[in-house]
């Protein structure tokens, strides 16, 4: 029996699930730019080499009596050329939430959310490009902690979340009006900037800031720079990976929560270096002992509330009228897995680009890959104004950058049980 066989695990992420729309889908794309033309054929059987390490991955959507599960896909991952990308979930892509598409230099990668965050899909991707890299370049990698085909999967890597993880009571607190950027009716765009990742660190840590708490210092100063007129107080979210604070740490699920960074007067008048500190001791506060389970504890009992929704099409509105007014009380969000360590891969990377819905104000996605560090400015609507501001933030602080220009957003399509078209 192949390991991707005989998988079934009841949905987790019901909050993610029910959120997603067609106009903000709840998705993540991943695009590699490698040093040569991607060779499909070679790209096809690096998937079929990667699928089965990950059963868990290997899926397709099933509705069993009350509950949505994953179950085993007995159907092959095939990989398509950009054109004919194919929603997640769709019959087009045999019913996976991973797709796989090629053009010119570029790998994408399309993953649900709902499936697993941007830590899991990490691990799925550093798979994959061992064997590209390997079978396409001619050239032996070390395996390092590459997860590879064959190998014993840890019992905790497989496992369910436990129903009966002790946590805390967070705190009750009403949601804030925050200095929120609206959506737009145009077509979202992202600007893409790429700088030294050594320059990028020293400076953070010059600042006593780290790279995601520098980043939401930031935002907040350009947040207000261009909005001087709207005295709501500024909400940066942090994304934080919770699995070790859950002692899951190899947990394949989506288990992305946030911090939020509130910036009263105070804190905003302060010179860059004692606001940066300050930051950072905020998240610290938030990401340590039991405050560090608040945010999981909560989004608990959010999905419980949803789940006592009779049907699907009332657990829907709920879901997203709670993102709605989450997304009220949050300005801008800054989302950084850490440091790809895509191992010997990496001399390959030429350019990586992570993409997902701003479903509230912008959205800083960061990734830091061989040497570089990859950021995307992502707008619900394009205004250069954030772009050209950043950029003399980033002179101010004299990082050198490149600001790659302004495309639009291309997030993947899901299919949800609900739809009635299937691509």
């Amino acid at each position: 029996m192949s390991q991707n066989e005989g998988f079934k695990e009841r949905l987790y992420e019901y909050r993610l699930f029910y959120s997603s729309t067609p106009l903000a889908p709840i998705t993540m794309r991943f695009e590699l730019t490698l040093t040569q033309d991607i060779d499909p054929m070679v790209l096809q059987l690096s998937v079929d080499r990667t699928m089965p390490r990950y059963p868990y991955f290997d899926v397709r959507l099933a509705r069993i009596e009350e509950d949505y599960c994953f179950v085993s896909n007995t159907s092959p991952l095939l990989v398509h050329q950009k054109k004919d990308r194919a929603k997640l979930g769709s019959k087009n892509n045999a019913l996976h939430h991973i797709a796989v598409d090629y053009q010119g230099k570029v790998i994408g990668i399309d993953f649900s959310h709902f499936l697993t965050d941007g830590a899991g899909a990490y691990q799925w991707i550093k798979t994959l490009l061992h064997h590209y890299v390997s079978l396409a370049y001619h050239v032996t990698l070390e395996k390092g902690n590459t997860r590879l085909y064959g190998e014993k999967i840890p019992a905790e890597e497989l496992a369910p979340i436990p129903d009966d993880l002790p946590l805390p009571t967070p705190p009750k607190s009403a949601l804030v009006q925050a200095l929120n950027i609206p959506l737009g009716e145009a077509k979202p765009v992202y600007f893409h900037f790429v700088l030294p990742e050594d320059a990028f660190v020293a400076k953070a840590r010059s600042l006593g800031a780290t790279p995601n708490t520098l980043m939401a210092t930031l935002t907040q100063t350009l947040i207000r720079h261009l909005n001087p007129l709207d005295k709501h107080p500024i909400r940066v979210a942090i994304c934080v990976n919770e699995r070790k604070a859950l002692g899951l740490e190899l947990a394949h699920q989506s288990l992305v929560g946030g911090a939020i960074i509130a910036f009263d007067e105070e804190l905003e008048s302060l010179p860059l270096e004692e606001k940066s500190h300050r930051v950072r001791e905020q998240l610290k506060k938030q990401i340590q002992g039991e405050p560090s389970l608040y945010s999981f504890a909560a989004l608990r009992g959010l999905t419980k509330m949803i789940l006592e929704k009779p049907t699907d099409n009332e657990r829907r509105v709920f879901a997203q009228e709670i993102r709605k007014y989450a997304n009220a009380s949050v300005s801008g969000t800054v989302s950084y897995v850490g440091k790809s360590d895509f191992g010997g891969a990496d001399p390959y990377i030429e350019d990586f680009v992570t993409l997902t819905f701003p479903t509230c104000g912008i959205l800083f996605e960061l990734a830091a890959v061989h040497g570089n560090i990859f950021l995307e400015l992502i707008q619900p609507s394009r205004d250069d104004r954030y772009a050209e501001e950043l950029g003399r933030l980033f002179a101010t602080l004299g990082l050198p950058y490149e600001n790659k220009g302004c495309r639009d957003l291309d997030v993947p399509g899901v299919k949800m049980p609900w739809d009635d078209e299937d691509d």
